[in-house]
């Protein structure tokens, strides 16, 4: 969604590059739920009904109707089922309030490394 994955690369073999960083092993890249990195995060405890990935880049807030409750333990069983494949080091939840994290944790089978929260 952000586009940033080409400039993130090409950061990361400037920087090996001119020895700023001695091996990719040292960084510690993380996104949303969506890529294949070290660590993903599912980003909001709701699903989208209907917003569009490009209405999302212009207008972040959604409107009324467009947002309802996730299934938290499907998307967790998921994700912990990618962190078991090896796709992922590191999973996680972002702006999850504790009643959701509560929630999570009475199925866990792996505890989130992180709750990303912006404020």
């Amino acid at each position: 969604m952000y586009v940033t994955e080409e400039a993130v690369g090409a950061a990361i073999k400037e920087a090996l590059g001119r020895k700023l960083t001695k091996n990719r092993e040292e960084l510690f890249v993380s996104t949303e739920l969506w890529c294949n990195l070290r660590l993903i995060v599912c980003y909001w405890p709701s699903k989208s009904l209907s917003v569009t990935v490009e209405r999302h880049v212009l207008d972040l807030a959604p409107k009324e109707g467009e947002v309802s409750l996730m299934d938290i333990k499907s998307v967790w069983s998921a994700m912990e089922e990618v962190h078991k494949l090896g796709v992922a080091k590191s999973i996680g939840f972002s702006n999850f309030t504790c009643k959701k994290l509560t929630e999570l944790l009475a199925h866990a089978k792996i505890i989130p490394s992180v709750n990303q929260v912006k404020y």
